[in-house]
């Protein structure tokens, strides 16, 4: 960094919220309402930017809960130095101390997902049989839940339901096993329409894009919607995902856990892509695990499903000690 760079950057950034933002009327805020202190659960959020900058110019203190384990690594740079801030891990830990040399070791707190809590709570998980009656799947046939991402990060990812289906009607695969295909809450549904007619697939809606061009889980989830995640995930036997925060969700449930790494579509630049999604700093520990297989073809893919559905069982250690390493706490305590 040019010498001078930073206190250079803060003195713009200081002018730009005076001129630029509504930084005096969140000051004003605070101060009529008499705010004594400030919880921020999405720090790196731009609709969150000035009223931190406003507590922080009030020295009104501030916490963090840190929302997801890939936040610190894959988003903006927080606008300010908190006085707490509660992570999910060690790994999330040691990443505020590098990235964030000045803020105290003791100011960190290894706490958990917190929005996880309602896994370990039953009254969340639907009856089977009502639910998979809701999405068409009968109990007696095998399941595979594919959890979509967002676009922006695996956009190639269809294949692999293209893939799961052609396994199915040439009998690599039970050919009566459904896909529950979940799209991503923050997806539009156009990306997976063109399954809908399939009977191999059966969908699992998260909620449809509403006025504001949101899905509704975007800004908070409501308890319908959470109830159906749940059962989604407790009541399907083996789930498929791409570099996902999906790949947690199912190990609290001790399900078989497959990510395909390939692009078979692509180019070189493409293939490269599909396998460095799961290099990320913060996939690592996962991939470490071994908790999580790693598809590098189709015919792979297929092979790990099958005997997924064969041994359900397997890898169940090593899907454990991944929730040990990046969850730390899994009792559904972490808010309590």
């Amino acid at each position: 960094m040019v010498p001078g760079a930073e206190e250079r950057t803060r003195e713009r950034l200081a002018v730009a919220l005076a001129k630029g933002t509504n930084l005096a009327e969140n000051e004003s805020f605070l101060a009529e309402h008499r705010i004594e202190a400030l919880f921020s659960v999405t720090p790196f959020a731009i609709q969150e930017l000035v009223v931190l900058h406003a507590a922080h110019r009030r020295a009104i203190p501030a916490i963090t809960s840190i929302l997801s384990f890939d936040n610190i690594t894959t988003r903006p740079p927080l606008p300010i130095t908190f006085d707490r801030y509660l992570v999910w891990n060690a790994y999330n830990a040691d990443e505020i101390r590098r990235g964030y040399p000045w803020v105290p070791p003791a100011t960190i707190d290894i706490v958990g997902p917190g929005q996880f809590d309602f896994y370990a709570d039953p009254q969340y998980v639907q009856d089977r049989a009502t639910w998979l009656a809701r999405i068409g799947v009968s109990p007696e046939v095998p399941t595979v839940l594919y959890g979509a991402g967002p676009p922006s990060v695996s956009p190639h990812e269809d294949q692999y339901v293209d893939d799961l289906i052609a396994a199915i009607r040439r009998g690599a695969l039970p050919r009566d096993l459904k896909i529950v295909l979940r799209r991503h809450p923050n997806d539009h549904p156009e990306r997976w329409e063109r399954f809908r007619a399939d009977p191999a697939v059966a969908f699992d809606d998260p909620g449809a894009v509403g006025t504001e061009h949101y899905r509704p889980g975007q800004v908070n989830m409501a308890r319908a919607q959470i109830v159906d995640l749940c059962s989604a995930l407790a009541h399907t036997d083996v789930h498929v995902s791409v570099s996902s925060t999906m790949t947690l969700d199912g190990a609290f449930f001790d399900k078989p856990q497959i990510a395909p790494a390939y692009d078979r579509r692509g180019g070189r630049r493409q293939r490269r892509r599909a396998r460095e999604l799961y290099e990320r700093e913060h996939f690592l520990p996962i991939v470490a695990s071994g908790g999580l297989e790693l598809a590098a073809s189709s015919d792979e893919l297929v092979r790990q499903v099958r005997g997924a559905l064969d041994r359900p069982d397997r890898l169940g250690p090593q899907r454990r000690a991944m929730l040990a390493a990046v969850c730390t706490f899994t009792d559904g305590g972490a808010i309590g």
